[in-house]
């Protein structure tokens, strides 16, 4: 009986001691981020791991861990405008804000592969790309979600997505065997591969401020030396 006091007691003692620890350093949070977004020069937004949202108004000088109850890595954060934004991620993962990212809802996707990127030239349409060659489009603010064709199939890992304009658009499509960047001209439609590279290089698109300050604009980084797609 003694014994079992003392089990019961040790248990009340660890389990009081773990619920005081709190995260010091760095703050607001220590896990891996892997997309940032700003609206201007002081409104922003980061995602990454275990689902992490934080957010700046301050330039980026501090940041607030936002709430949003899941575990799902997210990739890619875009806002159109200061109360709507959008997160992707693993699993078919899109969540959305219409306040700011002070709460956030699950938008259905239609597909468990991951996604990587998300972009919108404007209010209404939107884009977001990811692995085995997926693109989905909405044409309602982000409501829905619809599959579209042309990006390849399951040795198509699309990483990235961009806009300059409301009709044309270019995907950064990375695979074991090299890269490759798409372009469409017709918000989607169609889809057409106009440059290619060999094993080892990687592109990406930056992702501009929300919305893009130059629409005639567009800039790609290529890395060499990567054998990862992602």
């Amino acid at each position: 009986m003694k014994k079992l006091i003392l089990i019961i007691c040790l248990s009340l003692v660890s389990a009081f001691a773990f619920s005081q620890w709190k995260w010091q350093n760095p703050l607001p949070q220590g896990n891996t981020l892997t997309s940032v977004h700003f609206l201007g020069a002081d409104t922003g937004y980061a995602v990454g791991d275990l689902g992490t949202i934080i957010k700046t108004i301050d330039g980026g000088v501090s940041w607030t861990l936002l709430t949003y109850e899941t575990y799902n890595e997210l990739f890619s954060v875009y806002f159109t405008n200061p109360n709507d934004g959008f997160a992707v991620g693993v699993e078919g993962t899109i969540i959305k804000t219409t306040d700011g990212g002070t709460t956030w809802t699950i938008i259905p996707s239609g597909t468990l592969n991951t996604l990587y990127s998300i972009f919108f030239p404007n209010n209404s349409n939107g884009y977001i790309v990811g692995e085995n060659g997926i693109i989905l489009k909405s044409i309602d603010s982000g409501s829905t979600w619809t599959e579209i064709s042309g990006g390849g199939g399951p040795d198509n890992c699309l990483v990235s997505v961009c806009f300059t304009d409301a009709n044309t658009g270019y995907i950064a499509d990375n695979n074991y065997s090299g890269c490759s960047i798409l372009k469409t001209i017709d918000s989607g439609n169609t889809w057409s591969n106009v440059f290619s590279a060999s094993s080892g290089y990687r592109v990406r698109f930056p992702k501009p401020f929300s919305p893009p300050p130059d629409h005639r604009s567009m800039f790609c980084i290529f890395l060499k030396g990567f054998s990862n797609p992602f």
